[in-house]
């Protein structure tokens, strides 16, 4: 794979831990953070058939709607100014990510 791809990639993932630190700091409680979401997903406490499925089904839910977070950068902290980083710094890198992965999975350069 082209070195400048695998610099999109890590760029984006030193930005998602970077953003994650921030966010953490800005809202104080880790259980509120997106990649808190994304990794401990809730289980449904239920034992009954439709009470795991319905548990499933949302805890599906909730970790696409966390994926798409991290990749649109909605995080707490992007408020005010700091919009105008969200947008002509992040959203790029996103971009650049999403296009290196559809790149290595195509096996191209």
């Amino acid at each position: 794979m082209n070195s400048k791809l695998v610099g999109l990639m890590m760029a984006f993932f030193i930005g998602q831990i970077i953003s994650y630190i921030v966010e953490l700091n800005t809202l104080g409680s880790y259980q509120l953070t997106t990649f808190y979401q994304l990794m401990h997903p809730q289980i449904a406490s239920t034992t009954t058939t439709a009470g795991i499925v319905v548990g499933f089904l949302n805890t599906c839910a909730v970790w696409v709607k966390a994926l798409i977070d991290m990749l649109a950068w909605n995080y707490a902290f992007f408020q005010g100014y700091l919009i105008i980083v969200k947008y002509a710094l992040c959203i790029p890198l996103t971009i650049g990510f999403i296009w290196a992965i559809v790149t290595l999975i195509r096996g191209g350069e």
